[in-house]
């Protein structure tokens, strides 16, 4: 999912990891559909470059894409040793960002002037139990 932060006249992708403090980004686009939609706001919390190689599968992260030069927010479903994965949820392909390209996870939303938190999706919770009580077994 593309964002178009500001104008984009005075946007740079390199400005984003010079934030320290969490920011609102407008989303735009369908790949992340239903989970965000176009016209949605995330909130972005600024993350260490370290730190995302931790994060669990199904975190919604914000990272610059290198082929088109802009932010883009997709699902993080794994991590390697120096690098994690991530899709939109509406493409099958899964690519592979370098965690220096990760600015920050998607905390909250706002969609229609309503406020919420944004947590992992039952799916991906569900994935998680099932894979722990098998492991205990």
């Amino acid at each position: 999912m593309s964002l178009t932060p500001g104008d984009p006249k005075t946007f740079h992708a390199d400005h984003f990891h010079t934030i320290t403090h969490p920011f609102w980004i407008p989303v735009r686009g369908s790949s992340m559909m239903p989970a965000l939609r176009d016209g949605d706001k995330a909130k972005i919390q600024p993350v260490s470059r370290e730190s995302v190689l931790s994060f669990p599968p199904g975190t919604l992260i914000l990272f610059i894409s290198t082929k088109l030069n802009e932010p883009v927010i997709h699902r993080l479903v794994g991590t390697g040793k120096h690098v994690v994965f991530e899709k939109g949820d509406q493409s099958k392909i899964i690519r592979a960002v370098k965690p220096e390209s990760v600015v920050g996870m998607v905390t909250h939303l706002k969609r229609n002037g309503k406020e919420r938190q944004v947590s992992l999706p039952f799916a991906w919770k569900l994935r998680k139990l099932l894979t722990i009580s098998w492991l205990k077994s």
